[in-house]
């Protein structure tokens, strides 16, 4: 899935010297849900979790600030902010002053609802408290990494009965449709209803190796494909990504409010 976009990403762009939030960059929505055939009224949560951990802001004495920066994007926004447009953005704040930390928050919270045209949060940690609070944590459920793969990668129910389960496997790559460069991440699946075929869900995922999509279209045609099977009652799936450019992206989706996103980082956060 290619994008004839005029974006930053893929292309050789230099680093602002100046505080420069006009370079931010959107991609609607519209573009890979159309292609993909998403119905995003199906999503009853959803959030693209973006972590900055490359961020320093300056103070109005001059003081530098570093720490973490957690921005959440809702689902229901019209667009996606591009990823290097984010990373030059973000970078772009050290050369200005701000009073404290809640008016970095504001600014940039501002910036980056306009660009999505949708609601956004935004929350600094400072680098002390990160590094007391930041603890790596094990998925819940069942890993599908060690099943032996057959020949088919196409999603399946098993007949008769009824389960509730959480799986997950570390080894889902995609391709970036700007550049073709890979991205890796450990997909997490909570679902409800007749039960899923594991090694057809193994093959399905790693079915995605040479697949084009931004992340967040990634996780919502994984949801999408789960969710339309015979029997499947409920669904959610996330997508922790491994970081690029100091910035780590997990979009979350679920039909249902009951599910939660799984939060914490994992070990190659």
């Amino acid at each position: 899935m290619g994008f004839d976009l005029d974006l930053p990403l893929g292309k050789e762009v230099k680093s602002p010297s100046f505080y420069a939030p006009e370079i931010l960059a959107s991609v609607p929505r519209n573009l890979s849900r159309e292609k993909s055939k998403i119905n995003p009224e199906l999503f009853q949560r959803g959030l693209d979790r973006w972590t900055a951990y490359e961020f320093v802001w300056r103070d109005v004495a001059d003081k530098l600030h570093p720490g973490i920066l957690n921005i959440d994007v809702d689902c229901r926004s019209d667009n996606i902010v591009e990823s290097k447009s984010l990373k030059l953005y973000l970078n772009s704040v050290y050369f200005t002053q701000f009073s404290d930390a809640g008016k970095v928050e504001e600014e940039i919270r501002g910036n980056l609802s306009r660009c999505v045209s949708g609601k956004v949060g935004v929350t600094f940690t400072r680098l002390e408290t990160a590094e007391k609070s930041l603890q790596r944590v094990i998925p819940e459920g069942d890993c599908l990494d060690d099943l032996e793969l057959e020949d088919s990668a196409e999603l399946a129910t098993e007949q008769g009965g009824y389960t509730e389960e959480k799986l997950f496997s570390h080894v889902f790559r995609s391709l970036c449709p700007v550049t073709s460069q890979p991205d890796w991440a450990t997909i997490l699946i909570q679902y409800r209803g007749a039960q899923l075929v594991r090694t057809n869900l193994l093959g399905y995922l790693r079915s995605y190796s040479e697949h084009q999509g931004f992340h967040e279209n990634c996780v919502e045609q994984i949801f999408s494909d789960i969710y339309a099977l015979t029997g499947i009652d409920d669904v959610a799936v996330c997508a922790k990504f491994l970081r690029r450019g100091g910035i780590d992206i997990c979009p979350f989706r679920s039909s249902t409010r009951d599910f939660v996103e799984p939060t914490g980082y994992l070990a190659r956060q």
